[in-house]
């Protein structure tokens, strides 16, 4: 009750304190004034100015007071509307992101993405394995060629924005993090609303740097390049180097999209 009472006087205007100290120490004097003259009848006949001083002594307490409750009523009314503002503004930027991150997918149910994904880990892992043992012979060729169509046809299962898009998804989910980041994390901790937990945003923010190092886009079509590869035309080993480089690019870009997927549920709890 009394560090209450300590929080409610510090959080006091200064001049509605300036008041108080006038008024109040006044009024105890009158008040004091006032029962002595009862006790030795010196109102009798005297009631204008028995009024008057009472009038005055009401006064002299009823106002720092009244401004004091006042102030503290409208401050609080001032905090509530600043954290319900801060409440929308920071839900439509989580909603934001999270609509961000799903656009670029061909399903907003996270458990199916989530199930592609580890498939798709899978088609990019023995695409990457026949890449590195591919010796020029043409079966090393064929699986090269099999593995390259088979994690195609996982990449347009679950993608469905075309290649060229891509590039700009990427950067708007690093544009929509930041914003969350780096403007809506302190609004949302200063008004004492729910942030997301310590080792969300770690993974979050970690994810969202490896998606801003990737060399390039993932994914841009390399059906050109493959084929001038595995016909050896041009430089073989330099494309073979491009497309492992594109396929690495590739499992890091998975990593980083399946954080943000099982992480959506944090996501959508900001300032909540």
């Amino acid at each position: 009750m009394i560090t209450r009472a300590r929080s409610f006087w510090r959080d006091t205007a200064p001049s509605a304190k300036w008041l108080a100290y006038i008024c109040l120490p006044i009024g105890v004097a009158l008040t004091s004034i006032g029962l002595y003259g009862d006790a030795h009848d010196w109102w009798q006949n005297r009631g204008f100015l028995t009024n008057l001083l009472s009038s005055l002594t009401s006064l002299l307490f009823g106002a720092p007071t009244a401004l004091i409750i006042l102030g503290k009523f409208t401050t609080d009314q001032a905090e509530v509307r600043r954290r319900r503002e801060i409440r929308t503004q920071s839900q439509h930027a989580a909603n934001t992101f999270r609509s961000t991150i799903l656009s670029g997918f061909s399903s907003d149910n996270t458990d199916v993405l989530l199930e592609h994904m580890r498939e798709f880990k899978q088609r990019n892992t023995e695409y990457l394995r026949a890449l590195a043992l591919l010796d020029g012979e043409e079966e090393s060729k064929r699986q090269v060629l099999q593995a390259h169509e088979r994690r195609e046809e996982q990449i347009n299962c679950f993608l469905s924005s075309r290649y060229e898009e891509r590039r700009n998804w990427h950067y708007n989910i690093r544009t929509q993090w930041r914003l969350l980041s780096t403007d809506v994390r302190p609004r949302v901790e200063s008004a004492g609303l729910r942030w997301l937990p310590a080792r969300s945003y770690v993974k979050l923010d970690s994810a969202a740097g490896d998606l801003a190092q990737l060399r390039g886009t993932p994914f841009m079509r390399r059906d050109r390049r493959l084929r001038m590869m595995l016909e050896s035309e041009g430089n073989p080993e330099e494309t073979r180097q491009l497309l492992l480089t594109e396929a690495e690019s590739a499992s890091r870009w998975i990593s980083g999209m399946t954080v943000f997927l099982e992480l959506l549920v944090d996501i959508e709890h900001i300032a909540t």
